[in-house]
């Protein structure tokens, strides 16, 4: 038997507001919206059009919960269980990053690219809860699409996904490190990999770096290890005329220019900015690369990896500098200060929070006056 409360959905929506506006959150009655919705089953709109309809105990006391877990900082998405992304809703759990906008920008170059192509074959690297590559699946029907992920419990996650969304795609998952478990040549890959170095990751904000997984945001002690090692994988999984879309942050941008550039010298590189006008994306397109490896491609044996060195790519920090005026790379990037207003990532409609800005995590530009380190 459910019992009615004297709490209206106004005054629980008042009263939730407030509570977290006390503790700091950024947008208190959105968050309390979506968590109400969440817990009555219904849309956020449904709360503006019947205010005066009275909480059931049950509901209330839930409700209670969920506020009170809110105010100490775990995410909204979490908290509901998915996350509006792109076109998709996508259960998310502890085990994996909570998907961002920002993301909807990489896929949305990469499908462009392979629209005007008919690609075979597709890979997200380190695809977590499943977006990317679920997203490229549902777009390229014709090519196979793989995704990989060193977290088992990722994989389950955006196994889930996959089943729910659509069971018929032609998407794989594989469990290993980055392109290593890949069983054939590639002639996309996305990766948005972790890309936070370690101080910076003392840094970021509670509900980011207390309740998002730690293997999901740092890449290696200074951030872009992970970039690099996909970089110098590529070369040797990538067939003759592909490409490969990387999400990173605008700290990595100069180091990952200039290592995308030694490794690939007749590709055409491009850094590209996202919506708030920062350095987000690096696209490597290898349509003039000279196809060494074309017949042992062709042959469908599994290449092996390369590993193109890293020195001689760059020689003193004013020619880093530089090189990076010439891509484009802000000035106060390419000398690392790290006075720049963070930007900020936002959350999904309904499922998982209602378009509120949560932090990005930004982290240590290479230090100015050297060449900088990629591992």
């Amino acid at each position: 038997m459910h019992t009615s409360s004297d709490v209206s959905i106004a005054n629980a929506l008042a009263a939730a507001t407030e509570r977290l506006r006390a503790g700091g959150g950024d947008t208190p009655r959105l968050d309390a919206e979506v968590l109400l919705a969440h817990v009555l089953g219904v849309a956020r709109a449904a709360l503006l059009t019947h205010p005066d309809r009275a909480l059931t105990d049950e509901e209330r006391s839930s409700y209670d919960v969920l506020i009170g877990r809110r105010a100490r900082g775990e995410p909204v998405a979490y908290l509901v269980g998915a996350r509006d992304w792109y076109d998709l809703t996508l259960q998310v759990t502890p085990a994996v990053l909570v998907p961002r906008p920002e993301t909807e920008g990489l896929l949305e170059r990469a499908l462009a690219w392979a629209r005007a192509r008919r690609i075979r074959t597709a890979v997200d690297v380190g695809t977590g809860s499943g977006a990317l590559a679920i997203a490229l699946a549902r777009a390229l029907p014709g090519a196979a699409v793989y995704a990989t992920d060193l977290s088992p419990a990722a994989l389950d996650v955006a196994r889930a996904n996959a089943r729910r969304i659509d069971p018929a795609l032609n998407l794989t998952f594989l469990h290993g490190d980055l392109l290593a478990p890949l069983p054939e040549p590639i002639d996309l890959i996305v990766a948005n990999l972790p890309y936070i170095g370690e101080e910076e990751y003392t840094g970021l904000m509670p509900d980011v770096r207390l309740y998002e997984p730690r293997a999901a945001l740092v890449g290696g002690p200074e951030g872009h290890e992970l970039i690099a090692r996909l970089l110098s994988m590529a070369p040797a999984w990538l067939r003759p005329g592909g490409a490969l879309f990387l999400e990173l942050g605008p700290p990595q941008a100069a180091p990952a220019l200039l290592a995308a550039r030694a490794i690939f010298p007749d590709a055409a590189i491009r850094l590209d900015n996202d919506y708030a006008g920062l350095a987000r994306y690096l696209v490597v397109d290898i349509a003039r690369w000279a196809a060494r490896d074309d017949a042992h491609h062709d042959s469908g044996r599994v290449p092996g990896r390369v590993q193109p060195a890293f020195h001689g790519a760059c020689a003193g920090g004013d020619r880093v500098v530089r090189q990076q005026a010439r891509a484009g790379v802000p000035p106060r990037l390419a000398r690392g200060q790290r006075g720049l207003a963070r930007p900020h990532r936002a959350h999904g409609n309904d499922a998982g929070g209602s378009r509120r800005h949560e932090p990005l995590p930004v982290h240590r530009a290479a230090r100015g006056g050297g060449c900088p380190s990629l591992g």
